[in-house]
């Protein structure tokens, strides 16, 4: 697992054609905003509907604080054998760094 900070995120999107991004916040919070091209799976149906994750491609996954990305990025990492990426502070620190600088 690869934890970025919220400074770095647009230049590892950048970098990774392939890169899935996975928003693992609620339906309702990816509504209000979200990374473009990120796909909504959230935490509580995860295991559902992981099958819309592709195997061996990197993988950047988030939510609202950084909290429990960790858990499933660890698990996205020995389960497909991907690199992946985590945001640290969460979506929020990404908007906050993004208004503030």
């Amino acid at each position: 697992m690869i934890s970025i900070e919220p400074s770095e995120v647009l230049e590892v999107i950048e970098k990774e054609p392939e890169l899935q991004i996975i928003d693992i916040r609620s339906h309702k919070d990816y509504r209000k905003s979200h990374f473009d091209n990120a796909l909504c799976i959230p935490r509580d149906s995860f295991a559902q509907y992981m099958n819309k994750i592709m195997k061996h491609r990197p993988i950047f996954v988030y939510c609202n604080y950084g909290m429990k990305s960790d858990e499933i990025a660890l698990f996205l990492e020995k389960k497909f054998k991907s690199k992946v990426y985590v945001l640290m502070g969460g979506y929020d620190a990404f908007i906050d760094y993004q208004n503030n600088g």
